[in-house]
């Protein structure tokens, strides 16, 4: 065999022969072993992994420390127990996360050999890992947040948006709090996050906090310089305002309400109705809504047409629930706003004149928000001829004789009650006497058991006695100044206000009594009797026709009992009256039929 192949055998012999010997290579003493006069085994121990360190025991004597590998020299030729201790390592985790246990090996050398065994560590966890990252999403690049996590309460470092890091935790469950920080940090959702996670020794547990960016709401009015309250899912937001704007939680809808409008051009006519609506909002996105609002009317309205035939200078008088209205021209209209419900409309064409109808009264019902339309005419009428004069009214002519009955008239009504004139040759009538001085009642005669009492309107109360051609009044107080005119003045505005409803807008109207034109209280249309200086006045008429005839006036009234002289009075009156002709007639005592006692 040549001297190169026995030198082959050789090597190969070398490589096998650690195999034999227990996983342990023996080689000749290397350097590390430094061997004196007699010879020793040496013994290389390498620990594995990378970066650790530990101190070597033989036989329990400590033979190095802090090494890896380690050199040993032993005796030779016998079995050595080799303990690793006190195991070091450089790795990211250990002593926190886990840690390395003592190992132990036997190993025999001979003399000037050295065993070489290489032991693989086991890590000995400790703990668990919680892998953590801070989800920031849709941030601008100049928004300024962060992550700040406290572990059951214990605050750590700040992490920037997109960072992770990991926690090394002992087993079991904890309390992780994350909050969202920064300058920015209020326009992003949620604004922390809270979990319990559950961490075991040697495990990963991974988790996200996402914080998202909200979307930005604009909310506007559609209508101009109106304001309201606003509220989103429940919480004010903003007080008459005409709008607002506010970062919301993104991609999710929003209860937005409106309530407690306040508008300058309402005018108590209508408000506008509460708005609840749905909204929402992408992340990071800007959404603008507009709110359309609807009105809610609190009032109607009501239109008067006034249509006067061949008089364009001629107007119609509205009264609205007994509220006189500013006149309106011939062929125009006018509104009024009424709250909603029924209202009486009368209308009274002027100037004065013949008219026909003398006027129009009609009963509306008003909604709010809806319009009503009262259309009326009217057409002027030539007057008839002024009939001759005659000893007296005709039978079957009715006379309403008013007087003041010691009361405010604006405040009470009337009290309705007939009289029989006395019967006078020739002729006979009869007068229909109203005293201002009850509550609105209309009856028989009172004095016929068989006619008991019937509470009818002031309407029906016209109806039942018909439509009087002559309307008298006798203010019932003395010539006394301005006393008598206010009486005067008071008698004929209530009159007034009755005319059209109770059919005395045609009828003849006379003032008796000692009347001036002073202070303009009397006027057109009404003709002015003056008692002469003779004629006992009112007062001493009631008296001496209630003597006579033995009626007595009751305490709180004054009734007008029918005597020869008094009607005298009233027949010279109407007489005049029918005449036609103008201005203030004076009645001379020689006029008057003596008083019969």
């Amino acid at each position: 065999m040549s001297q190169l192949l026995r030198r082959g055998f050789f090597i190969i012999g070398l490589i096998l022969l650690p195999l034999s010997i227990g996983g342990t290579m023996l080689i000749q003493a290397s350097p590390e072993c430094l061997q004196g006069e007699v010879p020793t085994g040496c013994i290389q121990i390498t620990l594995y992994p990378d970066g650790v360190s530990g101190d070597f025991y033989v036989d329990g004597v400590l033979a190095a420390e802090d090494q890896n590998p380690g050199w040993l020299l032993v005796t030779p030729g016998v079995e050595h127990i080799i303990e690793v201790k006190n195991i070091r390592s450089t790795e990211a985790g250990f002593g926190t996360l886990f840690t390395y246990a003592d190992v132990s090996t036997t190993l025999k050398v001979g003399a000037g050999e050295t065993g070489i065994r290489t032991i693989w560590l086991t890590k000995s966890y400790i703990r668990g890992t919680l892998k953590f990252t801070c989800d920031v999403r849709n941030a601008a690049p100049d928004d300024a947040v962060s992550c700040r996590v406290a572990i059951d309460g214990v605050v750590q470092t700040d992490m920037a948006g997109g960072q992770t890091t990991s926690y090394f935790l002992d087993p079991g469950e904890h309390i992780m709090l994350v909050e969202i920080i920064g300058e920015q940090a209020g326009l992003f959702d949620p604004a922390s996050v809270e979990k319990s996670v559950g961490i075991s020794a040697g495990r990963t547990a991974i988790w996200r906090g996402i914080f998202v960016k909200k979307g930005h709401l604009f909310v506007s009015l559609d209508e101009p310089d109106v304001t309201a309250d606003f509220f989103v899912n429940g919480a004010q937001v903003a007080t008459q305002a005409a709008g607002f704007d506010m970062w919301v939680t993104p991609n999710r809808y929003h209860k937005v309400e409106v309530k407690n409008f306040t508008d300058p051009a309402a005018g108590g006519i209508y408000t506008w109705r509460d708005v609840r609506q749905y909204v929402s909002a992408w992340a990071g996105k800007e959404r603008t809504i507009t709110v359309r609002l609807r009105k809610q009317y609190l009032k109607g309205f009501l239109v008067v047409k006034c249509n006067v035939s061949d008089a364009p200078d001629a107007y119609c008088v509205p009264a609205i629930d007994d509220v006189e209205q500013p006149a309106i021209d011939a062929g125009a209209s006018a509104q009024y706003t009424l709250a909603p419900g029924w209202h009486s409309v009368v209308v009274v064409p002027g100037p004065v004149g013949s008219w026909r109808p003398a006027s129009v009264s009609r009963k509306v019902s008003v909604w709010a928000g809806g319009t009503q339309t009262v259309s009326v005419w009217f057409r002027e009428v030539q007057a008839s001829p002024s009939p001759e004069p005659s000893a007296g009214p005709t039978s079957g002519d009715y006379l309403p004789i008013l007087t003041m009955g010691g009361c405010n008239t604006e405040e009470r009504g009337y009290r309705w009650g007939p009289s029989n004139l006395a019967t006078r040759a020739g002729f006979e009538s009869k007068a229909l006497m109203m005293t201002m001085w009850a509550p609105t009642e209309c009856r028989p005669d009172t004095s016929d058991p068989t006619h008991p009492p019937r509470s009818l309107t002031v309407a029906e109360c016209a109806v039942f006695y018909y439509r009087p051609r002559t309307l008298v009044l006798f203010p019932n107080r003395p010539f006394d100044g301005n006393a008598y005119y206010d009486d005067v003045a008071r008698l004929i505005r209530h009159i007034e206000s009755y005319e059209n409803e109770i059919g005395l807008a045609r009828s003849k109207k006379i003032v008796m009594g000692p009347v001036s034109h002073e202070g303009g209280v009397i006027g057109s249309p009404y003709t002015v009797i003056a008692l002469g200086a003779g004629v006992i006045d009112l007062p001493d008429i009631i008296r001496k026709t209630s003597d006579a005839t033995g009626y007595a006036a009751a305490s709180d009234n004054v009734h007008l009992i029918p005597s020869l002289y008094f009607f005298g009075i009233v027949d010279k009156v109407v007489h005049k009256a029918i005449a036609g002709a103008a201005g203030i007639y004076t009645i001379e005592p020689a006029e008057i039929p003596p008083v019969t006692p």
